[in-house]
């Protein structure tokens, strides 16, 4: 007999299309109450010590989890801010840290991507989701730190 079987695995550890309902189910499993914004693309979002964090559902291609800080640097900042976020992208591979400019002044967002098209098990899922949280927060939670905010 083969040292294998076929079929021996469980559905579970297939990769599969994620869904809204599996990105519910997933942020679920982290323990994370989320709420879910009306609009065409699958958007849902919580807070983590007052850090607004989006889990959006781009395309089926890909995923974005994205956190924005709150607190704005007055606009003659903003030079200051497009070299931190050009020095922190050029040393970082996993999330990228955007300049973002309203009436409220200069800010930044850090976003990951998590590319979806192949499908994912529950496992990776978790594990990609669990990544991403681990990169856009102490990034906001830096940039904070540097320029003398507080992140929430």
């Amino acid at each position: 007999m083969a040292w294998f079987k076929f079929g021996s695995k469980k559905v579970a550890d297939e990769p599969t299309p994620v869904t809204p309902q599996r990105l519910e189910e997933s942020l679920a499993r982290q323990n994370l109450a989320v709420s879910k914004l009306q609009g065409e693309l699958p958007v849902y979002y919580c807070f983590f010590n007052d850090i607004p964090v989006m889990f959006i559902l781009a395309s089926d291609a890909f995923a974005v989890v994205s956190a924005e800080m709150r607190p704005r640097l007055p606009v003659d900042r903003e030079d200051d801010v497009l070299g931190w976020t050009t020095a922190f992208n050029s040393g970082n591979h996993l999330i990228t840290a955007l300049k973002k400019r309203d009436a409220d002044g200069i800010h930044i967002k850090a976003e990951g991507g998590i590319f979806i098209k192949a499908g994912l098990t529950d496992a990776q899922l978790d594990k990609q989701l669990d990544l991403m949280l681990k990169g856009v927060l102490p990034t906001i939670d830096r940039f904070c730190t540097e320029f003398g905010l507080t992140a929430g």
